[in-house]
């Protein structure tokens, strides 16, 4: 053993020591503490006990005191009480006090609670003896008792040692008697009867006892059970029970008898009924129905006393279910409806009486599957060739399962090569697709969803030869100065012999909307004019000749825009102002556009770049810049724009030193009014061309200029009266610098005398004459004084003052009149215009107003001035200068000052009203009042309303998709949609469609649209359109990705850099602009090259480096811009340049000449790497 073993031996010995005397001290503590108990339990038996009060004691043990609680916490008490009820009688129950060796027990008291009253019913002296049966006669049964266990222990023998007694509760228990555990007698008797509807009567004789509480009914499926409970009687004077809806087979029954403990008797004698199943049907079959979605089942009528049938059905000849249930045993067929076509479905019937069935049959099966087809009626064709179309009617097709219909045609009867597709709810069909001179036949085939598909008679089409053909290469352009269509054209080719001799121009507010009549022209162009920038306009364009007219050629649009910019403004001029500033001034042609909106002003110095420092409206033709430092040159120029806006070229450029005028201000400055007009003089200037008039209102704002001139004086024509101003002028040079402004001088406008008033009329009414004329502009009038004079010209009579615009003279003859305005100072103004009563007046009515209603278009004005109106007459016309005719009238009642009528226009299109007033007293009627338009609400609700409108963007910038729920209206037909571009614009037809559907096709993206749609019924009445909705379609579908890109080599092989051209093939969509061209030298990271226009597809990619690889992809951009996907990249590596011959042998020397040099470096190391080892070895072995 080495030194770390003895080591560790030793204190492996040390540990073993330490622990073995921990163990020894605890066993040592331990029999201590034992020893001291036992001592103390010895001691306490010999203690002297002395009783002091009703709990305190004193115990003298070995001369020392002790309290007596020492010694009660020692008591264990009795445990947990328990009772429970046997044969009338309760037993208590408890568990033996555990602590009885070392105390010294006395006995157990046993006390009954009933209520409040308390008795000891019991005292056990055996220790040992743990139950207690209470027997008395005074227990009730059904009473509840409670009972408490008491310990009684005590020291010392008794009477002659001191005696104390401890008493310790223990829990409470409690129960009640449950009588005297005796069953009752069985019922005898018991007999079983079956019923009708598979039913057992069950009877019984009652038993003797008093105590019987009721029966148990009990059922097996067989003889001797096991039984189940069926029923409780809980009352024994019942002696019956039914056992119902029971099934075919045998049922056992026994019953026993309970009292109130309850103790049961012994079951009964075993009675038992069987009951015979019922027959399924016979002779089950199944057959399809020709309409489809049914199958037909049928059977043998039952021979059996049953109610009726009930039939299942499965779709897997397992999980079937009832669908029917049929309450006549005599039917023996049954339709089943509402299946679904090539589904096969299954069945299985039952008979049934109440609740008992009998078993299922065995399943039959059939697919139903519609095989009769929809049946046409009659059809006949309409001729509409001078119009380039035929009409195809039929009556409407009532079949419940129809789902369209097609229209065939051919150019030979019983052979048809093309068809349409109509909807199922339409009754006609246009066919504007025929050519003149061809005879077609045409057959309607209404189809089902097999589709099942019908056929009409045959009916045939006009010869339309002779009509010129339609317009072909229909072109809008724009006009450049805006507001202007030009649409040409081209004659047509085909079959046609007609030559046109003219041309109808049709328009319309919406692609596919309703087109009206334009214009007729013998050119093969028509410029359209007064239009509206911004708004697009759809055109169709026909021919005619003597023979009638073609068909409208296809749809196209423009939009007129204005690209023309205004005039260049002319004469500018600068002029030098007094304070370090430049005035600008310049002028318009009068030739120049008329849609000038203002003016940019453009300034540069030496060291500022060309700007515009300010934007003027189109009024001011002038500029002040301020605040610029002495000395500074600068140059200016201005531009004119209009609201597109387009910008003119700059005017020429001017330039001026700032610096302070030598000019001095004018002097002498006065101001005076003569003649209602304020007027400023002043002294001349030295060196004055000209002066600039400055005014201000007042000391808080700046002085603005009101005018120049060349004279020395100058009229203020905008002067306000009782108002004060503060007039300056000052002086200008011929080089238009502007001199120091004079000395302001302070004019307060006085406060005229009003002027007359104007618009005077008079009308006649029954007591007399009514004078009115038009309020007074003035804000300070007051009233009017009204003259009256016999002969013209006056002298007249003062006869009235009124605050308002008329009066009612009640006198007969003839007269003049004349009125005077006053002023709240008191200031008449001069006599009005005279009016006299021999030439009356009817006034108009005023405010007309229109509003589309529910009920109609309503009209609503105010009353004419005229007082002796009768009643009121309304014009309406679908011109808005001619064809107005009287549509209704309203007669005018006193004391009323407002009136209304409601025009119920049986169709949607725009009408103008006006009204008029009719004056009975004079028979004259009023001139027209201002013309309103108005378009009718969709109509009657009765025909039905139109909900769940809808509208979607499919998000291709050019259409918006419709869509709404199926009306009510038993006899709907189609539905009218109608567009605006205003939320309360006049609507316009664009389209009709039999589908709850409809896409609205050659949008313009960006242009808000608002819809409504409503039904017509088959007598072309509308129903109730939804609300309005309305969408803005917007183009985010990006085109086509250009295909088959490519790249070539275009460059010489002697050139230092290299050229490649990338070409591809455009993208089939209509809407691109431009391509982008991206390129890359990892074919990762590719970054813009180019953007070419749509017409490009190639482009060359100049001085490329030798020896790389290029890589390049290319992608659409349309006009919203949407860009498409990149196409697949192309690739190509630029060649290495080609070298001379001369050098290529030099290198065929060189090359070997460095491979032998490298060889001859790698010798030489390893030999200097073999000696430097040899060294070291020497080195070491010395």
């Amino acid at each position: 053993m080495n030194g770390w073993g003895i080591r560790r031996s030793g204190v492996l010995f040390c540990v073993l020591c330490v622990v073995l005397c921990i163990v020894s001290l605890n066993i040592y503590f331990c029999s201590i503490e034992e020893k001291g108990m036992h001592e103390k339990k010895s001691n306490l038996r010999k203690m002297d006990v002395r009783y002091y009060d009703d709990r305190d004691y004193d115990i003298d043990c070995d001369g020392r005191d002790y309290d007596y609680r020492d010694y009660e916490n020692r008591i264990v008490n009795p445990g947990p009480v328990s009772v429970t009820s046997m044969d009338g009688a309760l037993i208590v129950n408890w568990t033996e006090d555990v602590d009885t060796e070392d105390s010294p027990f006395y006995y157990y008291k046993i006390s009954r609670k009933k209520g409040s009253e308390t008795s000891v019913v019991a005292k056990i002296f055996d220790k040992r003896e743990t139950s207690f049966r209470d027997e008395e006669y005074n227990l009730t049964d059904g009473e509840r008792y409670t009972y408490v266990v008491e310990t009684i222990e005590g020291l010392g023998k008794p009477p002659n040692d001191p005696f104390v007694i401890i008493s310790r509760e223990s829990a409470e228990g409690s129960g009640k008697p449950l009588g005297d555990g005796k069953a009752p007698s069985v019922p005898e008797k018991f007999k079983a009867v079956s019923g009708d509807d598979y039913s057992v009567n069950l009877t019984w004789s009652m038993p003797k006892e008093l105590d019987l509480k009721g029966y148990k009914i009990m059922r097996s499926g067989k003889s001797g059970g096991p039984y189940e409970e069926i029923a409780n009687i809980n009352n024994p004077q019942v002696l019956s029970y039914v056992d119902r809806n029971l099934v075919p087979g045998t049922y056992f029954y026994v019953i026993c008898a309970y009292d109130e403990v309850p103790n049961y008797s012994a079951n009964s004698n075993e009675v038992s009924i069987t009951f015979i199943g019922l027959e399924p049907p016979h002779d089950v079959s199944i057959s399809t129905c020709p309409e489809g979605n049914a199958l037909n089942l049928s059977w043998q009528v039952s021979h059996q006393d049953i109610d009726g049938y009930k039939v299942y059905r499965a779709l897997d000849n397992v999980n079937f279910e009832i669908v029917a249930q049929i309450n006549n045993r005599t039917n023996s067929r049954y339709k089943d409806t509402n299946l679904q076509d090539g589904v096969t479905y299954y069945y299985s019937l039952t008979c049934y009486k109440g609740s008992i069935e009998s078993e299922k049959t065995d399943a039959v099966f059939a697919t139903p599957a519609d095989s009769l087809a929809p049946q046409p009626t009659v059809v006949y064709l309409e001729d509409h060739s001078s119009e380039g179309y035929v009409l195809i009617k039929w009556e409407k097709i009532t079949d419940s399962d129809l789902q369209g219909i097609i229209i065939k045609r051919g150019t030979s009867s019983g052979v048809y090569d093309t068809e349409f597709n109509v909807s199922k709810y339409d009754i006609s069909f246009c066919d504007s697709t025929i050519l003149p001179g061809i005879v077609y036949y045409y057959v309607v085939c209404p189809y089902d969803e097999v589709p099942n598909i019908g056929v009409s008679n045959e009916v045939s089409g006009p010869d339309i030869s002779g009509l010129p053909p339609i317009p072909a290469n229909v072109v809008v352009t724009v006009v450049p100065e805006g507001n202007a269509l030009n649409i040409s054209w081209r004659d047509g080719l085909g079959p046609s012999t007609g030559i046109a001799e003219s041309y109808n121009v049709y328009i319309s507010n919406a692609s596919g909307g309703e087109y009206r009549f334009l214009a007729n022209t013998k050119n093969k162009f028509y410029l359209h004019t007064g239009l509206e920038d911004g708004v697009a306009y759809y055109y169709r364009i026909s021919a005619k000749n003597s023979k009638g007219e073609s068909a409208k050629s296809e749809e196209v649009y423009g939009i007129p825009k204005d690209s023309v910019p205004p005039q260049t403004p002319e004469n500018l001029t600068i002029r030098k102002e007094y304070g370090f500033g430049l005035n600008l001034s310049w002028r318009v042609s009068e030739s120049a556009n008329s849609d000038i909106a203002g003016y940019n002003i453009y300034r540069r110095s030496a060291d500022e770049g060309l700007g515009i420092i300010a934007t003027v409206p189109v009024g001011q033709l002038f500029y002040n810049d301020t605040n610029l430092p002495e000395g500074k040159i600068y140059f200016y120029s201005v531009s004119a724009f209009d609201e597109v806006p387009n910008e003119s070229p700059k005017s020429a450029e001017v330039s001026a030193i700032v610096g302070l005028p030598n000019l001095e201000a004018p002097s002498g400055l006065n101001v005076s009014m003569p003649e209602r007009n304020v007027t400023i003089t002043w002294l001349g200037v030295q060196g004055a061309q000209s002066y600039i008039i400055y005014r201000r209102a007042s000391y808080a704002t700046g002085s603005n200029p009101i005018g120049n001139t060349t004279e020395l004086s100058f009229i203020d024509t905008t002067a306000l009266e009782n108002n004060t101003y503060y007039y300056s002028v000052a002086a200008v040079d011929d080089l238009g610098t502007i001199g120091k402004k004079s000395d302001e001088f302070r004019f307060a406008v006085p406060d005229l005398e009003p002027l007359p008033p104007t618009g005077m009329y008079l009308t006649a009414s029954s007591n007399g004459y009514l004078i009115s004329w038009n309020p007074s502009l003035e804000s300070d009038v007051v009233g009017y004084f009204v003259y009256r004079s016999t002969t013209p010209g006056g002298p007249y009579e003062e006869i009235a003052f009124v605050v308002w615009t008329d009066y009612e003279d009640i006198v007969s003859g003839s007269y003049y009149y004349v009125v005077k305005a006053v002023d709240s100072g008191g200031h008449k103004s001069e006599n009005s215009d005279e009016v006299f009563t021999g030439n009356t007046y009817v006034a108009p009515p005023e405010n007309v107003r229109i509003n589309p209603t529910e009920s109609g278009l309503e009209l609503t004005w105010s009353k004419s001035r005229t007082f002796e109106v009768s009643e009121y007459r309304i014009y309406r016309s679908e011109m808005l200068y001619i064809g107005y005719e009287i549509v209704g009238r309203v007669p005018a009642t006193k004391g009323s000052s407002e009136y209304k009528y409601i025009d119920k226009p049986s169709d949607r299109k725009v009408y103008y009203y006006y009204v008029t007033a009719w004056d009975n007293f004079s028979h004259k009627e009023s001139p027209p009042s201002q013309k309103v338009s108005g378009q009718i609400l969709s109509g009657d609700s009765s025909v039905g309303n139109v909900t769940g409108l809808q509208i979607r963007d499919p998000g291709t910038g050019y259409s918006l998709i419709l869509s709404w729920d199926p009306c009510a209206g038993a006899d709907i037909v189609y539905y009218r949609i109608y567009c605006t571009n205003s939320s309360s614009g006049v609507l316009q037809l664009v389209g009709t469609t039999a589908s709850t559907n409809y896409t609205h096709t050659g949008l313009k993206p960006g242009v808000i649209y608002y819809y409504e749609v409503v039904p017509v019924n088959a007598q072309n009445i509308e129903g109730k359109s939804a609300s309005r909705v309305s969408a803005i379609p917007r183009d985010i579908t990006p085109p086509s990705t250009p295909q088959n890109v490519r790249v070539a080599l275009v460059s010489s092989e002697d050139a230092e850099s290299v050229d490649v051209v990338i070409r591809w093939t455009p993208s089939p969509d209509d809407d691109v602009v431009s391509y982008k061209i991206y390129w890359s030298n990892d074919n990762i990271s590719f970054q813009v090259l180019t953007t070419v226009d749509k017409n490009v597809t190639s482009f060359t990619h100049k001085g490329l480096e030798r020896g790389k690889y290029y890589f390049y992809k290319v992608s659409a951009i349309d006009s919203t811009p949407n860009e498409s996907p990149q196409s697949i990249s192309a690739s190509i590596k630029t060649p290495v340049k080609s070298v001379p011959q001369g050098n290529t042998e030099c290198m065929t020397f060189v090359f070997p000449a460095i491979v032998i040099a490298l060889i001859i470096i790698a010798i030489l190391a390893a030999i200097a790497t073999r000696m430097e080892g040899k060294k070291k070895r020497k080195k070491e072995e010395k």
